[in-house]
Protein backbone atom coordinates (compact mmCIF):
# COMPACT_ATOMS: atom_id res chain seq x y z
CA UNK A 1 0.00 0.00 0.00
CA UNK A 2 1.56 3.46 -0.71
CA UNK A 3 1.84 6.27 1.59
CA UNK A 4 0.86 9.82 0.32
CA UNK A 5 3.11 12.46 2.52
CA UNK A 6 1.95 15.73 1.97
CA UNK A 7 3.93 18.66 3.61
CA UNK A 8 1.77 21.53 4.85
CA UNK A 9 2.62 24.95 6.64
CA UNK A 10 -1.68 24.53 7.03
CA UNK A 11 -1.88 27.84 5.08
CA UNK A 12 -4.89 27.65 2.23
CA UNK A 13 -2.41 27.49 -0.46
CA UNK A 14 -0.62 24.63 0.87
CA UNK A 15 -4.17 22.53 1.59
CA UNK A 16 -3.56 21.90 -2.19
CA UNK A 17 -1.02 19.27 -2.08
CA UNK A 18 -3.47 17.12 0.56
CA UNK A 19 -6.57 18.13 -2.31
CA UNK A 20 -4.88 16.39 -4.62
CA UNK A 21 -3.91 13.52 -2.19
CA UNK A 22 -7.35 12.97 -1.84
CA UNK A 23 -8.23 13.11 -5.02
CA UNK A 24 -5.97 9.85 -5.72
CA UNK A 25 -6.85 8.30 -3.32
CA UNK A 26 -10.50 7.65 -4.46
CA UNK A 27 -8.50 5.53 -7.38
CA UNK A 28 -5.51 4.33 -5.37
CA UNK A 29 -4.91 2.31 -2.45
CA UNK A 30 -3.18 4.03 -0.03
CA UNK A 31 -2.65 6.25 3.53
CA UNK A 32 -2.26 10.00 3.84
CA UNK A 33 0.03 11.11 6.45
CA UNK A 34 0.09 15.16 6.69
CA UNK A 35 3.35 16.24 7.55
CA UNK A 36 4.23 19.65 9.35
CA UNK A 37 7.73 20.39 9.79
CA UNK A 38 8.96 22.83 12.64
CA UNK A 39 12.13 25.05 12.18
CA UNK A 40 14.31 24.44 15.65
CA UNK A 41 13.91 26.70 18.35
CA UNK A 42 10.97 28.73 16.40
CA UNK A 43 7.38 29.02 17.28
CA UNK A 44 4.63 27.60 15.01
CA UNK A 45 2.84 30.58 14.17
CA UNK A 46 3.16 33.57 16.91
CA UNK A 47 6.90 34.13 18.50
CA UNK A 48 4.73 34.39 21.69
CA UNK A 49 2.67 31.37 21.50
CA UNK A 50 4.83 29.16 24.02
CA UNK A 51 3.55 25.61 23.22
CA UNK A 52 3.66 26.10 19.62
CA UNK A 53 3.67 21.69 19.15
CA UNK A 54 0.65 21.64 20.71
CA UNK A 55 -0.91 24.40 18.58
CA UNK A 56 0.31 22.54 15.66
CA UNK A 57 -1.33 19.22 16.71
CA UNK A 58 -5.16 21.12 17.06
CA UNK A 59 -4.17 22.50 13.79
CA UNK A 60 -4.03 18.94 12.12
CA UNK A 61 -6.86 17.63 13.88
CA UNK A 62 -8.96 20.32 12.70
CA UNK A 63 -7.93 19.54 9.41
CA UNK A 64 -8.10 15.56 9.80
CA UNK A 65 -12.02 16.39 11.14
CA UNK A 66 -12.33 18.35 8.14
CA UNK A 67 -10.39 16.15 5.29
CA UNK A 68 -11.79 12.57 6.70
CA UNK A 69 -15.15 12.72 5.45
CA UNK A 70 -13.72 12.83 1.84
CA UNK A 71 -11.48 9.84 1.68
CA UNK A 72 -12.76 6.57 1.61
CA UNK A 73 -13.15 4.55 4.56
CA UNK A 74 -10.52 2.46 3.99
CA UNK A 75 -7.28 5.17 3.62
CA UNK A 76 -6.28 6.55 7.42
CA UNK A 77 -5.29 10.24 7.41
CA UNK A 78 -2.90 10.74 10.05
CA UNK A 79 -0.63 13.98 11.37
CA UNK A 80 3.42 14.05 11.84
CA UNK A 81 5.11 16.90 13.40
CA UNK A 82 9.21 16.70 12.94
CA UNK A 83 11.44 19.28 13.23
CA UNK A 84 14.59 20.53 11.01
CA UNK A 85 14.84 21.74 8.24
CA UNK A 86 11.79 21.33 5.81
CA UNK A 87 13.56 19.29 2.91
CA UNK A 88 15.69 16.80 5.08
CA UNK A 89 12.42 16.09 7.42
CA UNK A 90 10.03 15.67 4.70
CA UNK A 91 12.52 13.25 2.87
CA UNK A 92 13.31 11.34 6.22
CA UNK A 93 9.26 10.63 7.09
CA UNK A 94 8.96 9.28 3.31
CA UNK A 95 12.35 6.96 4.10
CA UNK A 96 10.42 5.69 7.42
CA UNK A 97 7.35 4.25 5.32
CA UNK A 98 6.66 1.87 2.89
CA UNK A 99 6.17 2.43 -0.75
CA UNK A 100 5.80 6.25 -0.24
CA UNK A 101 4.97 9.20 -2.76
CA UNK A 102 5.23 12.82 -1.95
CA UNK A 103 2.51 15.16 -2.60
CA UNK A 104 3.30 18.66 -1.98
CA UNK A 105 1.71 22.00 -2.99
CA UNK A 106 4.33 24.99 -4.15
CA UNK A 107 2.19 27.93 -2.83
CA UNK A 108 2.34 28.72 1.17
CA UNK A 109 0.75 31.17 3.11
CA UNK A 110 2.66 33.96 4.24
CA UNK A 111 1.84 33.73 8.02
CA UNK A 112 4.00 30.72 7.55
CA UNK A 113 7.06 32.47 5.65
CA UNK A 114 6.03 30.52 2.84
CA UNK A 115 7.31 27.28 3.20
CA UNK A 116 6.47 25.46 0.12
CA UNK A 117 6.79 28.21 -2.06
CA UNK A 118 10.07 28.61 -4.41
CA UNK A 119 13.20 26.91 -3.37
CA UNK A 120 11.91 24.95 -0.02
CA UNK A 121 9.80 23.31 -2.45
CA UNK A 122 12.10 22.57 -5.07
CA UNK A 123 14.57 21.39 -2.54
CA UNK A 124 11.70 18.91 -1.15
CA UNK A 125 11.65 17.36 -4.80
CA UNK A 126 15.38 16.92 -5.44
CA UNK A 127 16.86 15.92 -2.07
CA UNK A 128 14.74 12.97 -2.22
CA UNK A 129 14.77 9.57 -4.64
CA UNK A 130 10.76 9.18 -3.82
CA UNK A 131 8.53 10.13 -6.40
CA UNK A 132 7.10 13.61 -5.90
CA UNK A 133 4.09 15.04 -7.13
CA UNK A 134 3.54 18.96 -6.86
CA UNK A 135 0.49 21.44 -7.75
CA UNK A 136 0.95 24.84 -7.43
CA UNK A 137 -2.39 26.85 -7.86
CA UNK A 138 -5.61 26.19 -9.43
CA UNK A 139 -8.10 23.54 -9.54
CA UNK A 140 -7.02 20.24 -8.54
CA UNK A 141 -8.12 17.52 -10.85
CA UNK A 142 -10.43 15.16 -9.73
CA UNK A 143 -8.96 12.36 -12.14
CA UNK A 144 -5.87 11.98 -14.13
CA UNK A 145 -7.21 11.61 -17.94
CA UNK A 146 -4.73 12.81 -19.98
CA UNK A 147 -0.77 12.41 -18.87
CA UNK A 148 2.06 14.35 -20.79
CA UNK A 149 5.21 12.30 -20.85
CA UNK A 150 8.12 14.26 -22.68
CA UNK A 151 11.06 12.60 -24.18
CA UNK A 152 14.32 13.34 -24.94
CA UNK A 153 17.34 11.90 -25.60
CA UNK A 154 19.05 10.99 -22.01
CA UNK A 155 18.62 7.14 -21.35
CA UNK A 156 17.29 8.37 -17.73
CA UNK A 157 14.67 10.01 -19.69
CA UNK A 158 12.87 6.27 -19.80
CA UNK A 159 13.05 5.65 -16.64
CA UNK A 160 9.69 7.87 -16.24
CA UNK A 161 7.44 4.97 -18.16
CA UNK A 162 7.00 2.66 -15.31
CA UNK A 163 5.27 5.39 -13.37
CA UNK A 164 3.04 6.64 -16.27
CA UNK A 165 1.84 3.43 -16.70
CA UNK A 166 1.03 3.03 -12.92
CA UNK A 167 -0.62 5.76 -12.70
CA UNK A 168 -2.46 5.34 -15.99
CA UNK A 169 -3.76 2.00 -15.54
CA UNK A 170 -4.89 3.11 -12.08
CA UNK A 171 -7.08 6.21 -13.92
CA UNK A 172 -7.28 4.98 -17.34
CA UNK A 173 -5.65 7.89 -18.64
CA UNK A 174 -4.09 8.75 -21.99
CA UNK A 175 -0.29 9.50 -22.08
CA UNK A 176 0.89 11.62 -24.48
CA UNK A 177 4.14 10.60 -25.53
CA UNK A 178 5.77 14.37 -26.76
CA UNK A 179 9.29 14.46 -28.03
CA UNK A 180 11.13 17.82 -27.06
CA UNK A 181 13.86 18.57 -28.99
CA UNK A 182 15.70 22.12 -28.46
CA UNK A 183 18.22 20.74 -31.62
CA UNK A 184 18.27 20.03 -35.48
CA UNK A 185 20.90 17.51 -35.57
CA UNK A 186 19.92 14.58 -37.40
CA UNK A 187 21.74 11.86 -35.30
CA UNK A 188 19.68 13.30 -32.35
CA UNK A 189 16.51 13.75 -33.57
CA UNK A 190 16.89 10.13 -34.78
CA UNK A 191 17.84 8.82 -31.29
CA UNK A 192 15.18 10.55 -29.89
CA UNK A 193 13.11 8.94 -32.32
CA UNK A 194 13.95 5.88 -31.55
CA UNK A 195 13.93 6.29 -27.81
CA UNK A 196 9.68 7.47 -28.65
CA UNK A 197 9.21 4.43 -30.75
CA UNK A 198 10.50 2.09 -27.76
CA UNK A 199 8.60 3.92 -25.42
CA UNK A 200 4.70 3.94 -27.59
CA UNK A 201 5.56 -0.11 -27.62
CA UNK A 202 5.86 -0.67 -24.26
CA UNK A 203 2.88 1.14 -23.48
CA UNK A 204 1.13 -0.67 -26.21
CA UNK A 205 2.32 -3.87 -24.93
CA UNK A 206 0.72 -2.55 -21.20
CA UNK A 207 -2.69 -1.91 -22.61
CA UNK A 208 -2.12 1.90 -22.09
CA UNK A 209 -3.86 4.36 -24.91
CA UNK A 210 -1.22 6.23 -25.94
CA UNK A 211 -0.67 9.70 -28.54
CA UNK A 212 2.57 11.01 -29.83
CA UNK A 213 4.09 14.28 -30.58
CA UNK A 214 6.62 16.53 -31.60
CA UNK A 215 7.56 20.02 -30.34
CA UNK A 216 10.40 21.51 -31.35
CA UNK A 217 11.58 25.09 -30.58
CA UNK A 218 14.12 27.35 -27.83
CA UNK A 219 12.28 26.95 -24.80
CA UNK A 220 11.85 23.32 -23.08
CA UNK A 221 9.64 24.57 -20.50
CA UNK A 222 6.94 26.57 -22.79
CA UNK A 223 6.51 23.45 -25.25
CA UNK A 224 5.89 21.58 -22.75
CA UNK A 225 3.48 24.04 -20.65
CA UNK A 226 1.66 24.41 -24.26
CA UNK A 227 1.23 21.69 -25.24
CA UNK A 228 0.15 20.23 -21.60
CA UNK A 229 -2.57 22.74 -22.18
CA UNK A 230 -3.33 22.25 -25.83
CA UNK A 231 -4.45 18.61 -24.78
CA UNK A 232 -5.86 19.36 -21.39
CA UNK A 233 -3.34 17.52 -19.40
CA UNK A 234 -3.63 16.68 -15.74
CA UNK A 235 -0.61 15.21 -14.89
CA UNK A 236 3.42 15.93 -16.30
CA UNK A 237 5.81 13.52 -15.48
CA UNK A 238 9.29 14.46 -15.85
CA UNK A 239 12.73 13.95 -14.77
CA UNK A 240 14.63 16.39 -11.73
CA UNK A 241 18.18 16.23 -12.40
CA UNK A 242 20.20 15.53 -15.37
CA UNK A 243 22.71 18.20 -15.23
CA UNK A 244 26.24 15.52 -15.22
CA UNK A 245 25.28 15.88 -19.44
CA UNK A 246 25.88 18.63 -21.64
CA UNK A 247 24.07 17.28 -24.77
CA UNK A 248 21.90 19.91 -25.85
CA UNK A 249 18.66 18.05 -26.11
CA UNK A 250 18.50 17.30 -22.85
CA UNK A 251 15.36 18.85 -20.10
CA UNK A 252 17.87 19.77 -17.51
CA UNK A 253 17.16 19.91 -13.83
CA UNK A 254 16.60 23.38 -14.15
CA UNK A 255 13.67 22.84 -16.94
CA UNK A 256 12.39 20.74 -13.96
CA UNK A 257 12.67 24.10 -11.67
CA UNK A 258 11.05 26.65 -14.63
CA UNK A 259 8.41 23.62 -14.99
CA UNK A 260 7.02 22.75 -11.46
CA UNK A 261 6.91 26.98 -10.88
CA UNK A 262 5.35 27.56 -13.37
CA UNK A 263 2.36 25.27 -14.30
CA UNK A 264 -0.92 24.93 -12.18
CA UNK A 265 -0.74 21.37 -14.20
CA UNK A 266 0.11 19.13 -11.19
CA UNK A 267 3.74 17.65 -11.93
CA UNK A 268 5.57 14.62 -10.92
CA UNK A 269 8.75 14.94 -10.20
CA UNK A 270 11.14 11.89 -10.60
CA UNK A 271 15.00 11.43 -9.86
CA UNK A 272 16.82 9.41 -12.10
CA UNK A 273 17.99 6.08 -10.54
CA UNK A 274 21.85 7.00 -11.90
CA UNK A 275 21.86 10.06 -9.79
CA UNK A 276 19.95 8.33 -7.10
CA UNK A 277 22.09 5.38 -6.46
CA UNK A 278 25.01 7.91 -6.36
CA UNK A 279 23.19 10.55 -3.45
CA UNK A 280 22.88 7.08 -1.42
CA UNK A 281 26.67 6.40 -1.68
CA UNK A 282 27.50 9.72 -0.87
CA UNK A 283 25.26 9.82 2.02
CA UNK A 284 26.81 6.17 3.63
CA UNK A 285 30.09 7.58 2.91
CA UNK A 286 30.99 4.50 0.55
Amino acid sequence: MKTFIVPTDFSEGSMKGLELAISLAQKIECNIQLVFVQKPNTSFYHKELENAKALAENKAQEVIATYKPMLPATVDLTFKLREGKVHEEINAQAKSVDNPWIITSTYGGSGFENLFMGSHAYKIITSTDVPVISTRRGDVPESFKNIVLPIDISGQSRQKVPKAIAVAEAFGATVHVVKVTTTTVPDLQLKLDVYAEQICKILAKSGIDYKKATKRGKNSTELIIDYSEEVNADLIIIMTEQERSRLPNLLLGSFAHQLVNSTSIPVMSITPEEISRASSFSASGS
